[in-house]
């Protein structure tokens, strides 16, 4: 098919694929339901209610001002995420107003998500009952969907998955270009999707679309306010250990740099090693790529989970692990303020960190499972010829 086939035409077949659809629309029921669940419990009206990180910008002073991120002030997280919390706060105009303008931008990436899990389900023949079992029901759609902002990087990368499968490889790239501007890791993508591509030149092609819409975004930024748009990606760098195993293997604070220097490392391995995967599947090659980086990661906040969910439903596996995964997860962030300073939530021993250790040996197994070939377990697919 003609790789000039525009947005509008994507757009159609979406509306012709959605239209009608009974199983669907009892999809976009539920997923309402759920989104007004998670307001419900993040907002600070509930009594009690359960911390979100976007109801806590609203104590910067820089946000409830609305001063302008990256040029104003630093603020952490990608660009796309500045542009909804500074619109809210300059709407808002009080806390709970400003939150409600949060779950406002939030809410079509949500339905966008259940929607196209439905349709890839369909068009590759999974069960659509796993986007309940898999997504919509599982807990971390409930404590950490209107938490913070990954469930736009999951929408992108399913719009990603989803264009790519109809043959659309530029608006592919162009999603995935988009996803870097709510989360850095959608980058891990570009290579396994673009090494699908036949020759080299679609190959630049995507990878230039891919990375050009992020830079494109970010340049102007560094040449207002380098400092400030520099500080976000200086603060991640400077981040310590964050809910993961290698907590245990390094509980100082002082061997941190050695424990980030061995994550980089074996994020690095994850990324080649699925990359030469001989495995034509680019939903489990995605699978296997974002889970091992998450179980590679120094860093793994619980809402990261997020982008996973979906891939369980676009597998044929029955993951008995899942929601004993998905619990263990949950944890993390209703045991987080019950932990006193110090040593604090993110200390080793502490009830958090068992937490975050069972999900990584809970996720290990899941991998096991979506990497397993002609019966190969997951150490037989590490250390197999490639």
């Amino acid at each position: 098919m003609s790789e000039e086939r525009s947005l509008g035409s994507i757009g159609r077949r979406l509306s012709a694929d959605v239209g009608g659809d009974r199983v669907l629309i009892e999809i976009i029921v539920v997923t309402t339901a759920v989104f007004m669940l998670s307001a419900i419990i993040h907002s600070s009206s509930a009594q009690p209610n359960i911390y979100s990180d976007i109801a806590s910008f609203w104590g910067r002073r820089e946000v409830a001002e609305g001063l302008i991120p990256y040029v104003d002030f630093v603020f952490e997280y990608p660009q796309l995420c500045g542009l909804i919390t500074y619109v809210s706060a300059s709407i808002g105009g009080t806390p709970q107003a400003y939150f409600t303008m949060m779950s406002f931008f939030l809410y079509p990436f949500t339905i966008g998500s259940a929607v196209l899990t439905y349709l890839l389900a369909k068009l590759n023949g999974f069960n659509t009952g796993r986007v309940y079992r898999y997504f919509l029901l599982a807990p971390s759609m409930i404590i950490y969907l209107v938490y913070n902002f990954d469930i736009i990087n999951t929408f992108f990368v399913l719009l990603a998955l989803y264009t790519f499968q109809r043959e659309r490889t530029l608006l592919s790239a162009a999603s995935i270009g988009l996803g870097v501007l709510s989360k850095l890791t959608p980058v891990l993508l570009i290579p396994i999707f673009a090494q699908k591509l036949k020759s080299w030149r679609r190959q630049l092609a995507f990878v230039l679309v891919a990375v050009a819409i992020p830079v494109l975004v970010n340049a102007p930024l560094a040449v207002v306010s380098f400092e400030n748009w520099w500080g976000g990606y200086k603060w991640h760098m400077d981040w310590g250990l964050e809910n993961s195993w290698l907590v245990f293997l390094f509980p100082d604070s002082g061997s941190w740099g050695t424990a980030k220097l061995f994550s980089q490392i074996l994020m690095l391995l994850v990324v080649v090693r699925v990359i030469v995967w001989k495995n034509d599947n680019l939903i489990q090659k995605s699978f296997a790529m974002l889970g091992g980086f998450l179980l590679a990661t120094y860093v793994y906040t619980p809402q990261m989970n997020l982008v996973l969910l979906p891939l369980f439903v676009l597998s044929s596996e029955s993951f008995l692990l899942f929601y004993a995964w998905e619990l263990a997860n949950a944890f993390i962030i209703l045991s987080w303020f019950t932990v006193p300073t110090p040593p604090g939530p993110t200390a080793a021993y502490t009830t958090p960190q068992w937490s975050a250790l069972i999900r990584a040996f809970l996720l290990l197994l899941i991998l096991v499972q979506v990497t397993k070939v002609r019966g190969r377990t997951l150490l037989s697919w590490v250390t197999s010829k490639w």
